[in-house]
């Protein structure tokens, strides 16, 4: 049975007013000898609304558990070091507006309307977890490190141009539900576990440095829109530089280094983590997203495995396939899901790059496996990366054509017993420019085998040029195969 109390007493409870008193309610406030001070409340129902004003101030750990509160609950201007509220039910709305807490848990509660945090500073950790219905909020505010794991949640919508978030991560029990996250800045965005037909997630407007899918399958719908890369993350302001060093262990050296470097305080953080942007796909399944104006190639570091992209869609946004992490064979699966998605869309940029990268992961997956049970395989695939880098460059064709057919022309006469003078003499300049003439004809792979024997008699009947006769003509048939291919490699079916 819940003991019925107003919220005015609540409030001193609190505050620690009844500590020492004989007020019935002394009960809740507790001092543990060996630690900070506490409040625990539990099993309670508070009958009106409830308002945490600016005079609220509490440097202390306050755990509220198992309670009811029948209004309102606001937490307006205060400042309040931990906060933990668990298996609460409101039957109304918990606001949190223009206010500072450091630590705040909200695990398996119930809200039958609204949780929502509006310019509020949190610079340890919000918690988000359970079971429970209500819809949240979040919009113009500062927090380090949030984390939402709710299954029954209707709704979530963070935004505010304000808003500046440094780690956040939606977890995998958020299901059946609509997720907006709009016009806010967020270093690190962490998507993990299974949603349904019924979600709907959309990014839209927002500023991204790393993003990171673990875990995650998508039977719902996820659109990115006009979403801008950050080459470095965004300094959360109320973490002051003392707090950081000492948060990341720097040396008194470091520090001083540091600081004689007369650089402006917000890039103190970027010098000592050196942080990179991130883009990682682990063991996930994308389903119906959709990509559009989405800087991708702005990445500084991609790592994809075990992932599924057949039923990506990317509308000016182009994943790049260059310095890409991960298991080869993974990312040969997925450069041609990308390559069917852009054939699908007749995207053929997109095609071109995404063949190529495919065909380069396949070769050095067969490679990695080892050579000697794929040759047939790596013969194949070497061929067309070193003559056109796999029908991508018709240039490097032609360099390759006119390589070989010299190199082969040239064994061709020196297997013979006719002399080559390389001299400067106007005879032997005369005989260059008749082999330059010859080298032309022979590098047209169907030349008669006698094209030469007009300037040396017989000269076909040697065993050994016969051979490099036929050698050059297969390499130089590939190359010119290669040439016309790559030089299509957009308008070819």
């Amino acid at each position: 049975m819940k003991e019925k109390i107003i919220a005015e007493d609540f409030i001193k409870i609190l505050k620690g007013e009844f500590y020492n008193s004989t007020h019935e309610y002394s009960k809740f406030y507790k001092e543990s000898p060996d630690s900070e001070p506490r409040v625990y409340i539990n099993n309670v129902h508070i009958m009106d609304n409830v308002n945490l004003t600016d005079e609220f101030a509490y440097p202390m750990t306050i755990n509220i558990g198992n309670s009811v509160f029948q209004g309102d609950f606001w937490v307006r201007n205060a400042l309040i070091k931990v906060l933990m509220l668990n298996h609460c039910n409101f039957r109304k709305s918990l606001f949190f507006y223009d206010c500072e807490i450091s630590n705040l848990n909200i695990i398996e509660v119930q809200v039958s309307y609204q949780l929502c945090f509006r310019s509020i500073i949190c610079s340890d950790r919000l918690f988000i977890f359970g079971e429970k219905k209500f819809f949240l909020i979040l919009d113009n505010s500062e927090l380090n490190h949030v984390s939402i794991s709710c299954q029954k949640i209707e709704g979530i919508a963070i935004t505010g141009d304000k808003t500046l978030i440094n780690r956040l991560i939606i977890g995998n029990k958020v299901r059946d539900t609509k997720i907006n996250i709009s016009n806010v800045i967020i270093n690190n965005l962490f998507f993990s576990g299974v949603y349904n037909e019924a979600n709907l997630i959309e990014i839209i407007n927002t500023k991204l440095h790393c993003i990171y899918f673990n875990d995650f399958y998508n039977s719902g719908k996820m659109i990115w829109r006009n979403i801008k890369i950050l080459n470095r993350s965004k300094k959360i302001s109320n973490i002051t530089l003392t707090e950081f060093f000492d948060k990341k262990d720097v040396t008194e050296k470091d520090k001083s280094e540091l600081l004689n470097k007369n650089k402006k305080i917000e890039n103190y953080q970027n010098e000592l983590l050196k942080n990179i942007s991130k883009l990682s796909f682990n063991n996930i399944v994308l389903g119906n997203t959709e990509f559009k104006n989405v800087e991708l190639e702005l990445f500084e570091s991609i790592t994809i495995i075990d992932t599924e992209l057949t039923t990506v869609k990317l509308f000016n946004s182009t994943l790049p396939t260059r310095n890409v992490k991960g298991n080869q064979n993974s990312l040969y699966e997925i450069f041609n899901d990308l390559y069917s998605v852009a054939k699908k869309q007749n995207n053929k940029r997109d095609e071109v790059e995404y063949y190529r990268a495919s065909q380069d992961s396949l070769l050095k997956s067969l490679l990695s496996k080892g050579w000697y049970k794929n040759v047939p395989s790596i013969i194949s695939l070497f061929v067309s990366y070193l003559y056109s880098n796999f029908g991508t460059r018709w240039i490097q064709s032609f360099f390759w054509i006119l390589f070989f057919g010299a190199l082969f022309f040239l064994f061709m006469n020196l297997s013979t017993t006719y002399d080559i003078d390389l001299s400067l003499k106007e005879e032997s300049i005369n005989t260059f420019k008749n082999l330059t003439a010859y080298y032309i004809q022979y590098l047209n792979p169907t030349h008669k085998i006698s094209f030469m024997d007009n300037y040396n008699s017989n000269i076909s009947r040697s065993t050994w040029f016969v051979f490099f006769d036929y050698s050059g003509r297969i390499l130089i048939s590939i190359g010119i195969f290669e040439l016309i291919r790559s030089f299509r490699k957009y308008v070819r079916k």
